[in-house]
């Protein structure tokens, strides 16, 4: 696969939000304070990196598919599944057409009886 993007993007690294927002202050410091030409080719690259994905989602599984996947991660996630059980909850969700964290506790709680 091969792509390319052109986007006229102004970006700055100094003033305005930057000098007021801890949260861009500290990630301009985590990046190694950028030049602006830099920062510019993180964005890009960053928007070009998701066209990828979206691309990959597309031909692969699809975009619904995918997104329901990562959705029923997130819930298994969040409802406190152990990272090496996240996957089998995903399965028991989607066998069951409830993706929610409700469920997702139930099937824990059904793991732990066996």
């Amino acid at each position: 696969m091969h792509g390319k993007i052109k986007m006229p993007i102004s970006v700055g690294t100094k003033g305005g939000a930057i000098a007021t927002s801890p949260i861009y202050t500290n990630t301009h410091m985590i990046m190694g304070f950028p030049s602006t030409e830099q920062l510019a080719q993180v964005m890009v690259s960053v928007g070009l990196a998701q066209n990828f994905a979206a691309i990959r989602a597309m031909s692969i599984e699809g975009i619904q598919r995918g997104h329901m996947n990562l959705h029923a991660k997130n819930v298994a996630i969040q409802a406190g599944i152990p990272t090496e059980l996240v996957n089998h909850a995903v399965s028991f969700m989607k066998t069951r057409n409830k993706i929610n964290q409700k469920t997702a506790q139930q099937y824990l709680h059904s793991h732990d009886q066996f």
